[in-house]
């Protein structure tokens, strides 16, 4: 009996340690909010009698070989975690707690950073169904303020590095430069379905960004404004701000309106003279031009329309192959096949035009011979 007691306050004594982590992370290291959290676990007490561990029934309490777990008169409320809780807390303190623990031992940040530190590891998890980047955390409405401490980027870069020892895969070629490991990203979908609170914490809202598009929709004003006033043109910056917002609208899965920027964007660098000049920004328009289009495929595949999805990449395949920085023909150069021994029995083969055809000739007549022999 006392065994089976000694094992219940083990895991009651684990639970409110992980209870401890839970109350920090989810409020941000606010006390106002943690007193307020803390609050909604507080149930009153019904009947002190009923608490204890028996070995009979629970309707005759405090017979011989039962233990009374003694609870005051002047107490009349405690905590309560149901499973579901439990589960709610577990998950949090598993994902929050080494990061957290990593930059209170390390000392080197100040108490502002450390502080924003959840809402930091929360809003990075949020990417946890897709992938994700820099440029993707930095938009952020509650971290504008923190961007103005020198040492921001290298607080995210910490936690990054540490993320990648665990939970995070660095994309060596692709869209975004992070993902998530395939068992992390199911655990917090898991949860999120279980768990509101969970969901609340892991998934983008759809309030929580309006403040960032707002705050980038008045840049954009601002910035056409300036290039009218000053008769400019800025493919580069006007692009980027529409591409910001594109990522904010797929975050928050509307896709509606992020085609419609992914249009915008395309529109803008594609009506420029540079995106035909070969000899001016052409390459780096290009790059962001394709970037563009792949995020509208991306786009079109979630909104199931997958034969717009389809022309797309067909469009953007076709205007990669007629992007080509070195044109054979101005340096007296061809492409002919050229026959083989092995499949698929045929290579490409550059020549110098003077003389193409006697070498070509020559060549097929070899091959030709050796597959008589």
């Amino acid at each position: 009996m006392f065994n089976d007691a000694r094992n219940g306050i083990d895991k009651v004594i684990i639970l409110l340690y992980h209870f401890t982590y839970y109350l920090y992370h989810i409020s941000n290291g606010s006390p106002k909010k943690m007193r307020l959290n803390f609050e909604n676990f507080i149930r009153p007490i019904k009947d002190s009698d009923e608490f204890h561990l028996s070995k009979g029934k629970v309707e005759r309490p405090l017979e011989k070989g039962d233990l009374d777990i003694h609870i005051p008169a002047r107490c009349h409320n405690l905590l309560s975690f149901g499973e579901k809780e439990q589960r709610v807390i577990g998950f949090i303190h598993y994902i929050s707690f080494p990061v957290n623990q990593m930059f209170t031992d390390a000392n080197q940040y100040g108490d502002k950073l450390l502080v924003s530190a959840s809402f930091l590891i929360n809003h990075i998890y949020k990417y946890h169904s897709g992938g994700f980047s820099w440029r993707n955390i930095e938009q952020t409405p509650e971290l504008l303020e923190v961007y103005k401490i020198p040492e921001f980027r290298s607080f995210i870069d910490s936690i990054l590095k540490f993320l990648l020892q665990t939970h995070i895969i660095q994309i060596p070629c692709g869209l975004y430069q992070y993902k998530f490991r395939k068992h992390i990203s199911e655990e917090i979908s898991l949860a999120s379905k279980i768990s509101e609170e969970v969901s609340a914490i892991f998934d983008f809202i759809l309030d929580e960004s309006q403040t960032v598009k707002r705050h980038y929709m008045e840049i954009q004003r601002y910035h056409l404004s300036m290039l009218d006033n000053e008769r400019a043109n800025s493919p580069h910056s006007a692009s980027g701000i529409h591409h910001i917002l594109e990522d904010l609208y797929m975050a928050d899965e509307e896709y509606n309106n992020a085609i419609f920027e992914y249009q915008t964007a395309l529109r803008v660098l594609s009506g420029t003279k540079e995106f035909s000049d070969p000899d001016s920004h052409m390459p780096s328009l290009m790059l962001a031009y394709i970037r563009c289009m792949l995020k509208l495929g991306v786009a079109y595949e979630k909104r199931c329309t997958l034969s717009s999805a389809y022309n797309t990449y067909n469009e953007m395949v076709d205007r990669l192959f007629k992007f080509r920085e070195f044109k054979e023909d101005e340096f007296g150069l061809r492409y002919k096949m050229r026959l083989t021994d092995e499949w698929p029995f045929h290579e490409a083969v550059l020549y110098r035009e003077s003389g193409t055809a006697d070498i070509w000739r020559l060549q097929q007549t070899e091959v030709l011979g050796k597959k008589t022999k």
